[in-house]
């Protein structure tokens, strides 16, 4: 059999598995129909369509096939036709400068939020999982591009979240910060969609983010917020999630417990992820970093950090740990229940 074959030939883990998610038979309940014997040599149906599959994916080289198969594995999600020949399209436009694995983990979060696979949707949710393609580096090229109109450049700017003002200030700024990116959304949509531009490389990442922090499934995707330091006219991408934990104690079902995720790379200070846990007035963060410089200043804080949430009533306890350099990474959380869309007011 052609999938045996292939599986065997890349060296999958977990091919009988793998196997049941690359069938391309008609499951469907309401179609039982007899066996179809093939006659003089003929293949079934059901060989055609799996030896279709097998010729699709041979348009992908080695790494990108094991990388597309695993993710299905992990998700549990089979590999649709249609959807497959969208992926290797852009996989294999050179001009449009997404990873492969980005487009790839973009495409299987899509299939199991049951949303339609859309070229352009695609290509805006997978920028949002690669690093090197990130809103915040978007924003700050068309705030420096003087060909960018004066109503978007306005609404751009105020999506950049100064670090250099108070703190009453900078809290107003991110309560608005939804709305203002609502409000770019609208704009982005009047500028021409058929160029391939990044006006329209931004509209679509928004676009993704939006849809995909709708949808009602275990997966959560960052909310890219763009931290903006003056002195260097540099944005850095702060990813944030937030999630209502599922209460698995019959005894505590009354108190909710909140996990707040954030992670953000600097040059200076490398990697920086943060996962807070909020159950009634207790608070425990743990923070990990790649750098000893930003382990003890993590340190050197953590008394007045808790100091300052004890005036709050708030009993924060804190871990600090060190990790290795990592790409910043987005999750499947499971146990999530009641996720709607992020509201940084929260």
């Amino acid at each position: 059999m052609r999938i045996d074959k292939f599986l065997h030939k890349i060296k999958i883990e977990n091919s009988q598995k793998v196997k049941k998610l690359l069938d391309q038979t008609d499951k469907s309940p309401e179609r039982k129909s007899t066996p179809t014997i093939p006659q003089n040599n003929q293949e079934t149906p059901k060989t055609n369509a799996n030896s279709r599959i097998i010729s699709l994916l041979e348009n992908l080289n080695t790494e990108q096939q094991k990388e597309l198969l695993n993710t299905l594995l992990k998700m549990n999600i089979p590999l649709k036709k249609n959807n497959l020949k969208i992926l290797i399209n852009l996989i294999n436009t050179e001009t449009i400068n997404i990873k492969s694995e980005a487009l790839i983990k973009a495409m299987a979060v899509m299939q199991k939020g049951g949303l339609s696979l859309e070229a352009h949707l695609l290509e805006g949710i997978s920028r949002n999982f690669d690093t090197d393609n990130s809103q915040s580096l978007k924003i700050i090229e068309l705030l420096n591009n003087n060909s960018t109109n004066s109503e978007l450049k306005s609404n751009l700017s105020s999506l950049l979240i100064d670090l250099s003002i108070n703190n009453e200030e900078l809290g107003e700024n991110l309560k608005k910060f939804t709305q203002n990116l609502d409000k770019s959304l609208e704009i982005l949509f009047k500028e021409n969609q058929n160029k391939n531009n990044t006006e329209n490389k931004l509209l679509n990442q928004f676009l993704g983010q939006k849809i995909l922090n709708k949808q009602d499934t275990n997966f959560l995707l960052n909310l890219e917020i763009p931290l903006f330091w003056p002195k260097d006219d540099q944005s850095y991408p702060l990813y944030l999630k937030i999630w209502q934990e599922e209460n698995n104690d019959k005894k505590d079902n009354n108190t909710k417990e909140y996990k707040i995720a954030f992670n953000i790379e600097l040059k200076n200070l490398g990697l920086i992820d943060a996962l807070i846990k909020i159950k009634s007035r207790n608070i425990r963060a743990i923070f990990k970093s790649n750098n000893e410089k930003t382990i003890k200043l993590i340190k050197n804080n953590q008394e007045n950090l808790i100091e300052n949430f004890s005036e709050l009533n708030y009993n924060l306890s804190i871990e600090i740990k060190k990790q290795k350099k990592e790409k910043i990474k987005n999750e499947n959380h499971k146990n999530i229940k009641n996720y709607k869309h992020i509201d940084i007011k929260v």
